[in-house]
C-alpha cells in the first residue's frame, strides 16, 4: 500500500498536512505540522500504526528554504520525498475548487498530484550542502552584478546631467578615466577655464596613454555645449561630485563583494565538477560555470532536453490549433531568472566560438528576420541543450563545424566568423523587425 502525504509548507505560520491512499481517497485528516521533527515524527508513527506495511510519500513545494530541513528528515526516516512546481499546483487545485484556494485545499493538491501527474514531481540533489552553497552563491552574485551595474546606470546619468554625452564617451565608470573626470572635472564651466592643454594632460595622465585628437576634440566639444547649458552658478557641480563619490563607495564595495562571491562560487564549482565540463561549454568561463552547473544539479530530473528548455524559460510560447500556429509568442521565463541571465551572457559569447551556434544566429536574422537579442535567446536554447548533455552524459562538450567534424578551439573560432551578418540588416532589424533594406539580399 502507498500513501501520499501532502505538506502545504507556511514560511511564518503552521504548514498544513493532508494524507491519501493510492486511490486518491483521505485516510487521515488534515492537520497542522511545525517545522519540527517532533510533529514529523508524530505523523508519520500514526501512519505507520495504521498502515504498518505502507510505502510513504512526502509531496511538498519548494518554499522558500523550509522545505530542506523537513526533506532531509523525511529521507532520514526511510520515507520518499518529492517536490512539484508550483504551477503545477495551481493548475491541479482550479481543477478541484476554481475560486477558492486555502491551505487544506492545497494541502490535499500536493497529497493527489503523484497520482494524476507523477511525471510533475521530481526529486532535488540540493539537498548536499554544497550544491545549497552554490545555489545560494550564484542567487547572491547575479544580485550583486545587477546592483553594480544600478549604481554605474546612476553615476551615468549624473554625469550626463552636469555634461552630456561624457558617459558615452568616456565607456565604463569604473574605469580611470571616468573616475578621474567624474570626480574633479563635472564643472564644464571650471573646465573650460583650464584650457584645453592642461585639460589634455589631466586626461592623458588619468588615461596613462596619450590622447588621439578625434577623441579628444569630441571629448573638449561635450564640454563647450555643457557650458552653453549651464551658465555661471546654475549647476552645483560641487554636490553632483559629492554626490558621485558617495556612488563610487557604493560601487567600490559591491565589487570588492562580488569578487568574494565569485572566488567561492568557482571553488565550490570546482569540487562539484571537477573534470570542468560545464566550462567546457563555448562562451562559459569562471563567472557563468557555477551559474550553470547550479541550474541543472541533477540532469535526471528532466527527462530530455526539451524539457530543460522549458524549464529554463527563454523559449515561446505555444499557440497552435488546426492549421493555424501563431508567431511571435511571448518566452515562458518560466526558470530562475539568474538562469536565464547566465544562459544569455553565455549565448552572446558562444556564437562567436562555435560554428554550429554562430549558423543558427545568422539563419535568426538572415532567415527569421530576428533581431539580435532575439537571436540570442535562440542560441540560449541552443546552448541549453548542449548543456543538458554534457550534463546527462558526463562528457566535456566537442566543438564542431556544421558537418559534424571535431574542431580545436581556433578553428573552430575561425569558422564561426565566417557567418557575418550584413550591417544593413542589423539596422533593418533594429529599426522594423522582419523589414530588410532596399539593397540586401538574403538566401
Amino acid at each position: 500500500m502507498k500513501l501520499y502525504v501532502g505538506i502545504d509548507l507556511a514560511l511564518r505560520g503552521p504548514h498544513r498536512a493532508a494524507v491519501v491512499d493510492d486511490r486518491g481517497t483521505v485516510v487521515l485528516p488534515e492537520r497542522r505540522l511545525r517545522t519540527d521533527m517532533r510533529n514529523l515524527d508524530a505523523l508519520l508513527e500514526q501512519l505507520w500504526q495504521r498502515f504498518p506495511e505502507a510505502e510513504v510519500q512526502v509531496v511538498a513545494e519548494p518554499t522558500g528554504t523550509v522545505w530542506i530541513p523537513i526533506a532531509r528528515h523525511c529521507l532520514r526516516r526511510g520515507c520518499r520525498f518529492a517536490l512539484v512546481a508550483p504551477q503545477k499546483v495551481h493548475d491541479l487545485r482550479r481543477f478541484y475548487r476554481r475560486h477558492a484556494k486555502t491551505d487544506p485545499l492545497d494541502a490535499l493538491t500536493l497529497a493527489r498530484m503523484p497520482l494524476v501527474d507523477p511525471e510533475a514531481l521530481f526529486t532535488s540533489e540540493v539537498l548536499d550542502v554544497r550544491w545549497l552553497a552554490l545555489r545560494r552563491g550564484v542567487k547572491k552574485e547575479a544580485k550583486l552584478a545587477r546592483l553594480v551595474a544600478e549604481i554605474k546606470q546612476s553615476i551615468c546619468a549624473k554625469v550626463d546631467l552636469a555634461v552630456p554625452g561624457l558617459a558615452a564617451l568616456v565607456g565604463d565608470p569604473a574605469s580611470r578615466l571616468a573616475r578621474a573626470l567624474y570626480g574633479r572635472s563635472l564643472d564644464p564651466q571650471q573646465v573650460l577655464a583650464m584650457g584645453p592643454e592642461a585639460f589634455r594632460d589631466l586626461v592623458a595622465g588619468a588615461r596613462r596613454r596619450p590622447v588621439s585628437e578625434g577623441w579628444f576634440r569630441r571629448l573638449w566639444a561635450c564640454y563647450e555645449a555643457a557650458a552653453a547649458f549651464w551658465g555661471p552658478g546654475d549647476l552645483e557641480a560641487q554636490d553632483l561630485t559629492e554626490d558621485v563619490a558617495e556612488d563610487y563607495a557604493i560601487l567600490d564595495t559591491l565589487i570588492a563583494q562580488l569578487r568574494q562571491v565569485r572566488q567561492r562560487n568557482l571553488a565550490l564549482y570546482r569540487a562539484l565538477d571537477p573534470e570542468g565540463h560545464v566550462q567546457s561549454l563555448p562562451g562559459v568561463g569562471k563567472v557563468l560555470a557555477p551559474a550553470l552547473l547550479a541550474g541543472l544539479p541533477d540532469p535526471h530530473r528532466f527527462p530530455d532536453s526539451k524539457a530543460f528548455r522549458a524549464y529554463t524559460g527563454p523559449i515561446p510560447r505555444v499557440d497552435q490549433s488546426g492549421i493555424r500556429r501563431a508567431k511571435g509568442t511571448r518566452s515562458t521565463k518560466a526558470g530562475p531568472a539568474w538562469l536565464r541571465r547566465a544562459l544569455y551572457l553565455a549565448a552572446e559569447v558562444a556564437r562567436r566560438q562555435d560554428p554550429q551556434l554562430a549558423q543558427i544566429y545568422q539563419r535568426c536574422l538572415l532567415e527569421k528576420g530576428h533581431h539580435h537579442s532575439h537571436a540570442v535567446c535562440v542560441v540560449a536554447v541552443h546552448l541549453a541543450d548542449r548543456l543538458y548533455a554534457v550534463r546527462r552524459d558526463g562528457r566535456p562538450y566537442v566543438l564542431r563545424d556544421a558537418h559534424g567534424t571535431p574542431l580545436d578551439r581556433q578553428t573552430a573560432r575561425r569558422l564561426a566568423q565566417a557567418y557575418t551578418v550584413p550591417d544593413t540588416v542589423r539596422r533593418a532589424r533594429r529599426n522594423r523587425e522582419g523589414q530588410l533594406g532596399e539593397n540586401v539580399r538574403v538566401g
